[in-house]
């Protein structure tokens, strides 16, 4: 069988990827929605408080990550560790130049 058309995945870009996150909760309390982030399979965040971080339920908290390499696909690994499931409320991503 002869190939007639060879297709390959695009060349890898940086990116910068900004990650929103509310706690939505007005129980929770602080240490109980912990969770390990990863981008592209490469940890950036361990043990990720978000209530801890934010100051509060309902805080916005925008989270910032700088020359993350992306060809045709995000993957975004979120790991519980503590009692309540990971939550993530946004992805913005913008071509660096």
């Amino acid at each position: 069988m002869q190939e007639m058309a060879k297709v390959s995945e695009p060349a890898k870009r940086p990116y910068t990827v900004k990650l929103y996150f509310t706690e939505h909760n007005l129980d929770a309390a602080p240490g109980e929605r912990t969770f390990n982030l990863s981008l592209q399979e490469e940890s950036k965040l361990q043990d990720f408080d978000i209530l801890s971080e934010a100051g509060g339920a309902r805080h916005l908290l925008v989270k910032e990550f700088q020359d993350v390499p992306i060809s045709s696909r995000l993957k975004i690994q979120l790991e519980q560790t503590g009692k309540l499931p990971p939550v993530l409320s946004g992805v913005e991503l913008k071509l660096q130049e």
